[in-house]
């Protein structure tokens, strides 16, 4: 679980990108900025691809988030790239991440008395 610290570091720093990526953006301006689209398409592959870097006994303590999903979300857009729904509201993840990240921050806290995470 040492490395565990870094990787949710690295998924909420992800989230938080995303929320920025999209903050007063509507569906309009989302399709046309491109840049947009694939920045968001990134930090999703990050998320997704660091999920299955935690440790077992991570996931495991924490069965209520959906992992699987959150790293099939990484398959789906990189293999079917060319079928990504563009739709803002096929893009929950920062939404549905941000509820889990107060057991996570309460984790590292537990975990490393100097971690100090503000979103």
């Amino acid at each position: 679980m040492e490395g565990d610290l870094a990787t949710v570091l690295d998924i909420v720093l992800a989230s938080r990108r995303i929320q920025l990526f999209v903050a007063g953006t509507d569906e309009t301006s989302f399709h046309a900025a491109e840049e947009k689209r694939w920045a968001v398409v990134s930090q999703l592959s990050i998320i997704g691809e660091a999920v299955r870097r935690l440790s077992d006994e991570f996931r495991d303590a924490r069965q209520h988030i959906p992992w699987r999903q959150i790293a099939g979300m990484r398959d789906r857009l990189i293999h079917g790239y060319d079928k990504i729904n563009w739709s803002l509201g096929g893009i929950q993840l920062p939404v549905i991440c941000h509820g889990y990240w107060p057991s996570l921050r309460r984790w590292c806290r537990r975990s490393h008395s100097s971690f100090e995470l503000r979103l």
